[in-house]
């Protein structure tokens, strides 16, 4: 049997937590039919699978593979067949090593992967990555806490 997992790599502020939420919804109420929903209990993501480090151009990712490992174990022994994972933190992976060594792990579980991405008007992405920096979050690391609205680096 062909197991399948749809991957959502998403970007804060696309309504990514919208779809997170409708997903355990899913999940709980029976309706995604033969689908799993993977998120880090009792989150409705599954964010906790990579930290930053460092800002601005100096930030970089870690890929917490034994939260990983753990999750497709847990998995595997529940049986869930196709599964959908969603995590906004993907974004931030730039490095290819990391992708490739992520793509590697889950192919391991999985025998189709599919990935799909939200994405926003840039202009209200910007503004709302800027919101994200007065809240605290990853976007702070990436973009700093400077005035103008992108980052000054050559990461883009």
């Amino acid at each position: 049997m062909t197991r399948r997992l749809w991957l959502h790599i998403g970007s804060h502020k696309t309504g990514s937590t919208s779809l997170q939420t409708a997903l355990r919804q899913g999940q709980s109420d029976k309706t995604l039919g033969g689908w799993s929903y993977l998120h880090a209990r009792p989150r409705v993501d599954f964010n906790p699978l990579v930290r930053c480090h460092g800002m601005g151009a100096g930030m970089h990712t870690e890929l917490r593979w034994p939260f990983l490992e753990r999750r497709m174990a847990d998995a595997d022994h529940r049986g869930h067949g196709d599964c959908i994972l969603s995590s906004e933190m993907l974004f931030w992976l730039m490095d290819v090593a990391d992708l490739e060594a992520l793509r590697q792990q889950l192919r391991a579980h999985f025998d189709e992967i599919s990935v799909v991405a939200y994405l926003r008007r840039q202009d209200a992405l910007a503004l709302s990555h800027r919101k994200q920096v007065v809240m605290g979050r990853a976007a702070y690391q990436f973009y700093g806490a400077q005035i103008r609205g992108c980052p000054s680096s050559s990461r883009i």
